[in-house]
């Protein structure tokens, strides 16, 4: 691979925390989701790897994209199997693989994709000739935020400096151990965080933003309850979709509907610091501190012989969320107090089955009795991208048919070709001779996933 060869520093635990840094000295950083980027012009050079870079190849082809994603997919499903292994013997359950896939699946794959991405950015970023490289002490206690349920997890990836922080110089730890270069061990420099970020405080709702929303979730209990008392032979569940155009597919269906609204997942845990502020650092300050008696149960998952899939092994425990552990019969209880329907032929479901934790656990007891899983395309790009996108790839593999937006899958026979069950707008635009909408790719590089356009 061949980079600029630009003396610089790679700076993995933040610029906020080097305040001594020379102004003169060059640093490169991926972005403000792990990095405070300075206002100020004098506070020196700074570049985001690799966007400010004229790099002479790809960090990837498309072979790479594609052999990434399969050891993804392989790691997948056999992580899945061992935890499956562990939750039941753990929790007393009997749950099968598919039902432990449809409560977990959704947070294992978007942990697997978050860190192969820092892991290839991380390995392509050390290919720089650098004079330092400042990563965080990650054996500092208390240091990396644990996340409460997927939707955690997933507001950590994406906003937390903290979390990234860590879990970079965590790979850079992982990556240059095993590297013959004497060179960037010698420039590695680690640096401890005398203080914590403080918790935002929330700002105090609008009183009529307040009252719609208490209407609305009135609204939405006489609904479910109305609902709940004709024996519903389907549940359903889209949030494209409107009140009436659920009711029309339950008629096509010749099906009784119980309509369901997505639950918050945010209040399952006990623990009064369960409520993550979206995009913050939240827990951080309140010397937040695991359970590691509890999380030791996830120290044999196996050997592996390849440096990623050990580093995958070594980061569950922190980061399988709280509501699959020491959450469990929290999530249990908030779903057996849901009241839904007790048996059912179908459960057709969008895009809320990737965030509704209850919703989740629910389906998946549901198909001890029977009952199959529906669920339909809600977002543009499945099915075009060279590989498929994280959730499409579970949703595919837990359900029983998914209905695509007309097209059929290589991939997955469950697939079913049909309409775009979403609700849509009229596009009225003055027509213009010679025009041309485009539907630009998706960032080649993103934090939160491997979502990836074909060179």
């Amino acid at each position: 691979m061949n980079l600029n060869n630009i003396n610089t520093t790679l700076v993995f635990c933040g610029l906020e925390n080097l305040p001594n840094l020379s102004k003169a000295e060059k640093t490169v950083v991926f972005g403000e989701w792990m990095s405070q980027l300075p206002n100020d012009n004098n506070a020196g050079t700074h570049m985001l790897f690799p966007s400010d870079f004229n790099l002479k190849s790809d960090i990837q082809t498309k072979n790479d994209i594609i052999n990434q994603d399969k050891k993804v997919r392989q790691l997948y499903k056999d992580l899945l199997s061992r935890l499956g292994i562990i939750l039941n013997d753990y929790h007393k359950e009997n749950f099968s693989n598919r039902q432990w896939e449809i409560i977990i699946g959704h947070w294992l794959r978007h942990f697997l994709d978050v860190l192969m991405v820092r892991w290839v950015l991380v390995s392509a970023s050390l290919g720089l000739e650098v004079s330092h490289i400042y990563i965080l002490d990650t054996d500092q206690n208390g240091l990396c935020p644990q996340p409460k349920t997927r939707d955690d997890f997933s507001a950590l990836s994406d906003s937390s400096k903290i979390w990234n922080q860590f879990i970079l110089s965590s790979i850079v730890s992982a990556q240059i151990e095993k590297n013959e270069n004497s060179h960037l061990k010698q420039s590695l420099e680690t640096k401890t965080i005398d203080q914590l970020p403080k918790p935002k405080q929330k700002k105090n709702q609008i009183f009529y933003l307040r009252l719609k929303n208490r209407i609305k979730n009135y609204t939405k209990k006489i609904i479910q309850h109305i609902s709940s008392i004709f024996n519903p032979t389907i549940l359903l569940y889209s949030p494209s979709l409107s009140l009436i155009e659920m009711l029309k597919i339950a008629f096509k269906l010749k099906k009784i509907p119980y309509i369901y609204f997505l639950k918050d997942s945010s209040s399952i845990s006990n623990d009064p610091l369960s409520e993550f502020s979206e995009k913050t650092d939240k827990n951080l300050s309140e010397g937040q501190v695991i359970n590691n008696n509890v999380r030791d149960i996830f120290k044999d998952l196996g050997e592996y012989n390849d440096l990623f899939s050990k580093f995958v092994t070594n980061n569950i425990a922190q980061n399988i969320p709280k509501c699959y552990v020491e959450d469990w019969h929290s999530l249990k209880e908030k779903t057996k107090n849901l009241n839904l329907p007790k048996t059912t032929d179908l459960l057709y479901l969008g895009s809320g089955i990737i965030t509704d934790e209850c919703l989740r656990l629910y389906a998946a007891q549901q198909i001890d009795i029977g009952t199959k899983i529906i669920i339909s395309q809600h977002g543009g790009v499945y099915g075009f991208t060279l590989i498929r996108e994280k959730t499409e790839y579970v949703e595919q593999r837990i359900a029983d048919q998914w209905i695509s937006w007309g097209w059929k899958s290589k991939y997955s026979k469950n697939v079913v070709p049909g309409p775009a069950l979403k609700g849509y707008k009229k596009f009225r635009k003055k027509r213009i001779n010679n025009s041309l909408f485009v539907a630009l790719p998706p960032v080649r590089f993103s934090p939160t996933r491997l979502n990836y356009t074909a060179p």
